[in-house]
């Protein structure tokens, strides 16, 4: 046997090693900035863009938003669109810092006539509880209700 010294690993590593972690540790963290100052802000911009449209069209019983509306208001077009029952939903989509994961943003419309009006809005994720359910229920009146209404307005009047 040999009285050879055996070497021994220097404990501070490849100094290539730690070029690349610290370039991929900066790259995460310039991901992370991003998602969080310019992906989840621009998402929220549109939100409030729409929802503050809205309010303004439903002040007047006459004007709704349409597709193209939205679509001018958020500056963008649609990624995606699906049909949801009687309803149509459109995808508007931000990259967000981390390729595989972007910001959505769902806008819900219901058919009027031959155009689409704007009838909900969901970020992160669709569910069809998040935007109501867009079925009205309908209650016909029966005769007795008639009569109850001209038996009502007599004795009021008298």
């Amino acid at each position: 046997m040999s009285d050879a010294p055996t070497p021994t690993p220097s404990p501070s590593g490849s100094p290539i090693r730690k070029v690349v972690l610290y370039l991929a540790l900066l790259l995460m963290l310039a991901a992370l900035g991003y998602d969080y100052k310019v992906a989840r802000p621009a998402v929220d911009e549109a939100f409030e863009k729409v929802s503050n449209a809205s309010l303004k069209a439903n002040a007047d019983a006459d004007d709704f938003l349409s597709k193209q509306e939205i679509s001018e208001l958020i500056g963008k077009k649609a990624s995606d669109e699906f049909p949801d029952g009687e309803r149509l939903v459109e995808v508007y989509q931000w990259m967000g810092g981390l390729i595989l994961k972007s910001h959505k943003l769902f806008i819900v419309y219901q058919k009027t006539g031959d155009d689409w009006m704007f009838s909900g809005i969901s970020k992160a994720v669709y569910d069809k509880a998040s935007v109501g359910s867009g079925k009205l229920e309908t209650i016909e009146a029966d005769e007795s209700t008639a009569e109850e209404d001209a038996a009502y307005e007599a004795e009021s009047e008298g």
